[in-house]
C-alpha cells in the first residue's frame, strides 16, 4: 500500500530473485501527497538505483531507475535521440501498452498519444481546443456526443457528411437552417415528410416541381391557390376533377378553353351563368339541347338567327308569338299555314276565319276585293248577295 517493491541486489549471490530476497524498499516519486501525487512503480526485473538514508543500510531507498542491455529504452537510440516520453506496459498477458510520446525533431516536432483500450478525460470547467491546421478524427465503432446546453458549429469553409447507413436527427424545439446560395437534396428511394401543425413555404422566384409517374395531394379541409400572374396547366392524358361541395370560379380578365376532343358537362343541380358583355358561340356541327323542364330566354336588343339549311319548330302545346312593333314573314318560295281546327286572321274589327269544314269568313267594315286580272267567283251551290245597295260597274 505504500508503493513499496523488494530488490535482488546484484552483488548477493545467495538471493533466490523472490519475495525473500530484500525487505520491502522504498521507492521515490516526483510528487507523494495525501492520496494525490505521482505514481510509477518499477515492475520486476527492471534495474533501479538504491540508496540508503543516513547511510544506514536498515534504510533502504529506490532512488532511480536504469535501462541496462536487457531492458533497452523504448525509442531506439541514437537514431531517436530527440524522442522522449512515457511508455508503460501492459501486465502480464496484456502484450500492449499506453503512450505518451514526444518528438523534438525540427520539423517533424510531434505529441503521440496512446490509450492501450479505454481513455477517460474529464474538465471540470471550461476546455479551449485550437488546431492551426487540419485535423482528423476516426472512430471504428460506435460514437456519442452528448451536449448540455448550446452547442456552436463554425465552419469556415465546406462541409461534407457520410452516413453509411440510417441517419436520425430529434430536436426537441424549433429548427432554423439557413443557405447562402444553391441547396440539393437527393433521396434514393422514398421520403416522407410529417408535420403536425402548419407548413409554409416561401419562394421568391422561381419554383419547377416535376413527378416522374403519379402525384397525389390529400387536402383535409379547405384549400386556396392564388396566382398574381399567368398560370399555365397542361395535362398530357385524362383530368378528374371531383368536387363533394360548391365551387366557386372568379376570372379578373379573359378566360380561355381550348380543347382537342370531347367536351361533356353534367351538372346534379341549377346552373346559372351571367356574362358581363358580348358572347360568341361557334359550333362547327350539330348542336343538340334537351332541356327536362320549361326554358326562358330575355334578350335585351335586338335577336339575330340565320339558318343555313332547313329550320323546324314542333311544339307539343300552345304558342304564342308577340311583337310589340312591326312583324314581317317572308318566304322566297311556298308559305303553307296547316291548322287541324281553324285558323284566325285578326286587327282591331276585321278578321278572316277559315275552318277544317271549309267554312271561311271574312269581317270587317269596308272590304273591298280588287284584282289586276280577272276574279272567278264559282259555287258549286247558292251565292248569296245581300246589301242595302248592290252595284255592278
Amino acid at each position: 500500500k505504500y508503493a513499496r517493491v523488494k530488490v535482488q541486489f546484484h552483488w548477493d549471490r545467495l538471493g533466490k530473485k523472490n519475495e525473500n530476497s530484500s525487505c520491502f524498499v522504498r521507492v521515490s516519486q516526483t510528487w507523494a501527497g495525501s492520496g494525490w501525487g505521482f505514481i510509477q512503480i518499477p515492475r520486476i526485473g527492471q534495474e533501479v538505483i538504491v540508496d540508503f538514508l543516513d547511510g544506514d543500510p536498515d534504510l533502504p531507498i529506490i532512488t532511480g531507475r536504469v535501462y541496462n542491455a536487457s531492458q533497452m529504452p523504448p525509442y531506439g537510440l541514437p537514431g531517436n535521440a530527440t524522442q522522449s516520453g512515457w511508455k508503460s506496459n501492459s501486465s502480464k498477458g496484456g502484450g500492449g501498452y499506453n503512450e505518451l510520446m514526444f518528438e523534438d525533431k525540427a520539423g517533424s516536432e510531434l505529441v503521440n498519444f496512446q490509450a492501450q483500450k479505454d481513455h477517460n478525460l474529464l474538465i471540470k470547467h471550461d476546455r479551449t481546443k485550437l488546431v492551426q491546421h487540419d485535423q482528423s478524427d476516426r472512430i471504428d465503432h460506435d460514437a456519442k456526443h452528448s451536449v448540455g446546453h448550446n452547442l456552436d458549429e463554425d465552419i469556415g469553409n465546406n462541409k461534407t457528411v457520410k452516413v453509411g447507413v440510417d441517419q436520425t436527427t430529434n430536436i426537441g424545439s424549433n429548427d432554423t437552417e439557413t443557405v447562402g446560395k444553391d441547396r440539393s437534396l437527393t433521396v434514393m428511394a422514398n421520403e416522407t415528410i410529417h408535420v403536425v401543425s402548419n407548413s409554409t413555404e416561401n419562394i421568391d422566384a422561381n419554383h419547377s416541381q416535376t413527378v416522374g409517374i403519379v402525384q397525389t395531394i390529400t387536402v383535409g379541409a379547405a384549400r386556396v391557390d392564388t396566382v398574381g400572374a399567368a398560370e399555365t396547366r397542361s395535362v398530357g392524358a385524362v383530368q378528374t376533377n371531383t368536387i363533394g361541395a360548391s365551387r366557386s370560379m372568379t376570372v379578373g380578365a379573359g378566360q380561355s378553353h381550348d380543347i382537342g376532343a370531347s367536351d361533356s358537362w353534367k351538372i346534379a343541380a341549377a346552373q346559372s351563368v351571367q356574362i358581363g358583355a358580348g358572347q360568341t358561340i361557334k359550333i362547327a356541327k350539330d348542336q343538340g339541347t334537351d332541356i327536362g323542364a320549361g326554358r326562358s330566354a330575355k334578350i335585351a336588343k335586338d335577336d339575330t338567327t340565320e339558318i343555313g339549311g332547313a329550320h323546324s319548330v314542333k311544339v307539343a302545346k300552345s304558342s304564342l308569338l308577340e311583337i310589340g312593333e312591326d312583324g314581317a314573314i317572308k318566304v322566297s318560295k311556298d308559305l303553307i299555314i296547316d291548322a287541324g281546327d281553324s285558323i284566325i286572321i285578326k286587327t282591331g274589327s276585321a278578321a278572316i276565319a277559315m275552318k277544317k269544314d271549309g267554312t271561311i269568313t271574312i269581317e270587317g267594315k269596308n272590304i273591298t276585293i280588287k284584282g289586276s286580272g280577272k276574279i272567278n267567283v264559282k259555287a258549286s251551290s247558292d251565292i248569296t248577295m245581300k246589301g242595302s245597295k248592290i252595284n255592278e260597274n
